[in-house]
């Protein structure tokens, strides 16, 4: 989520200055429209530029919401937010229509309750209309597509939070969320009086191979909608609800994973033709009754029309760049390739350097300490010898002295 500037405190000139703030409002709206409504977090797709973008019809592209902490893709941010940060008039116009316009999605409970209370001036939540507090991370496996989930802190403070977002239109949970909350879902009609619609959501991962590499697996994702009534008051009914759509996703992913893994289908096994970026949405028939349910996939291959545009879009800049006397987008990457490599290598030959001078410095160092050593033992050893010499002598002038003592013949008295 963008971060808002606080200019509450600065002031605001009467004179116009600047030429975009002369053109009338609608322009301008118009204008703030184009720059700051977008597709939402799990709709964008990777630029023509990515290193993640498509180029073959058969590869997966792993969406932009799944690409974390990579400074090469930037694709899941969101674009031109720098127009909030220019003063307070145009903050003031602009920040209305970029929380109410788009849809915010929240990778979990947490971090709904972190940004928004935290982040978001309080007086912000008023403009927001369409909020999804979804979790990407769920992998589907063979039997229930659920595990069992406790209520949490973070749930409890989520739910105090959402029910002062007084203009919300559209909501998307999990199924976790609401089944074991039914006294705020309750109030949803009463604290939310514009809500029109409650979406239980689930975003389910499937493998394409049997027997998925850990390392680096291949993955698309599906997004399973269904809407749920505002009025459910009946404990039963409620509940009952909640397992019927527990058991339509079990039932979805057993038919997707049919759909994208064909048992006998031979290996490596690609995707139909049909499932490609351009017909993403699919409507699949459950049970008995004929249940219609519609679904989008994500991370699927590009379709030739896509390539064909993402190419355009390439050429259409390599042009550019080569008219304007700049290098292209490959010469400029592999200029920065050439001199990171060169920066490596430097700081490589500078780590060897020291530690060859280290090790030197060592040698000489234990040189030193053995020749200090040898110089001790010696000078202890000439010590030691003089000491022996020195008594030596003592001893001798001793004997020498008795042998004179002996030979001097004693006087009578």
């Amino acid at each position: 989520m963008a971060v808002v500037l606080d200019l509450t405190n600065l002031r605001i000139s009467r004179t116009i200055t600047t030429p975009f703030l002369r053109i009338p409002p609608e322009l301008r709206n118009h204008i703030y429209n184009y720059l700051l409504i977008g597709p939402d977090r799990l709709s964008r797709r990777h630029s023509a530029f990515c290193a993640y973008a498509d180029r073959s019809s058969r590869d997966i592209e792993r969406p932009p919401f799944k690409v974390v902490y990579d400074h090469k893709c930037i694709c899941r941010r969101r674009q031109f937010l720098a127009i909030l940060l220019t003063c307070r008039q145009i903050h003031s116009e602009a920040a209305p229509i970029f929380w109410s316009h788009n849809m915010h999605y929240f990778e979990s409970t947490n971090l709904f309750a972190q940004n928004v209370s935290n982040a978001l001036r309080e007086q912000y939540r008023g403009f927001l209309h369409h909020i999804g507090i979804v979790s990407t991370c769920h992998i589907a496996h063979h039997g229930s597509a659920f595990s069992q989930s406790n209520k949490t802190d973070a749930e409890q403070s989520m739910w105090n939070i959402l029910l002062t977002c007084k203009n919300l239109r559209t909501l998307e949970l999990e199924i976790d969320t609401v089944q074991q909350y039914q006294t705020q879902y309750l109030k949803l009609r009463t604290a939310l009086p514009h809500l029109k619609r409650l979406t239980l959501v689930r975003v389910q991962g499937f493998y394409l191979e049997s027997q998925p590499c850990l390392r680096d697996p291949q993955l698309i994702y599906v997004k399973i909608p269904v809407d749920m009534p505002l009025d459910i008051e009946e404990h039963t009914e409620f509940h009952n609800f909640c397992r019927s759509f527990r058991d339509l996703v079990n039932s979805i992913s057993t038919n997707i994973n049919n759909m994208i893994r064909p048992l006998g289908a031979p290996l490596p096994h690609h995707l139909p033709p049909s499932l490609r970026d351009n017909s993403n949405k699919r409507t699949i028939t459950i049970g008995h009754n004929n249940r219609v349910v519609s679904v989008i996939f994500y991370g699927l291959p590009n379709s030739h029309q896509t390539r064909q545009r993402l190419a355009r879009q390439r050429l259409f800049e390599q042009n550019r760049l080569k008219a304007a006397g700049l290098p292209s987008r490959s010469e400029a990457e592999l200029s920065l390739r050439v001199k990171q490599l060169k920066e490596e290598k430097e700081a490589r030959d500078r780590i060897e350097m020291r530690l060859e001078e280290a090790r030197v410095a060592d040698i000489k160092e234990k040189d030193r300490d053995k020749r200090a050593q040898e110089q001790a033992v010696a000078e202890a050893k000439q010590k030691a010898n003089q000491r022996v010499h020195k008594q030596r002598k003592i001893i001798k002038t001793q004997k020498a002295k008795q042998e004179e003592r002996k030979r001097v013949p004693k006087k009578s008295p």
